[in-house]
């Protein structure tokens, strides 16, 4: 059941309850005008009539049922459009996080060519010259002698 929502037909038929109360009452006033007008207009519109106290108290309860009804909808669209860009977010973050995922696995697979190139370059540099193998024994010498060894030539 609707509090304020549509306007009465000529009719008479599909009368929101707030509608119905205000006829019952005899108030002289539209319930959107009541909900809607501004504090300024609404109040000089309430003292254009001579209203009973249970008139008064009825207007109050529309304007205030109509307002939190329009504060309701509007909080709904707001948490509607909160969920949407969070939506929107998270795509963008498993987006980048497929992105970093590729990158990484391309670094991988470079750094380990990277490496195959390095041992074949250190088997072949240690064939080429057996001069530079450990002369007390037979172990071919560590990466950091590798590369001093390299650094002299």
């Amino acid at each position: 059941m609707s509090d304020g929502g549509s306007s009465a037909t000529s009719s008479g038929q599909h009368l929101t309850r707030d509608e119905k109360r205000a006829k019952a009452l005899g108030i002289p006033l539209e319930v959107q005008d009541i909900i809607n007008l501004p504090m300024d207009e609404f109040n000089e519109r309430l003292s254009k009539h001579d209203l009973s106290e249970a008139q008064l108290s009825l207007i109050r309860d529309i304007r205030r049922r109509g307002k939190n009804k329009v504060a309701a909808q509007n909080c709904r669209k707001r948490k509607l459009d909160q969920i949407t860009s969070l939506a929107d977010e998270v795509r963008t973050v498993r987006d980048r996080k497929q992105r970093t995922l590729r990158e990484r696995a391309a670094l991988l697979a470079d750094r380990q060519r990277l490496k195959e190139r390095f041992a074949t370059l250190y088997r072949h540099v240690f064939q080429v010259r057996p001069a530079l193998q450990a002369p007390k024994h037979d172990k071919l010498y560590s990466y950091n002698d590798f590369l001093f060894a390299l650094a002299c030539f």
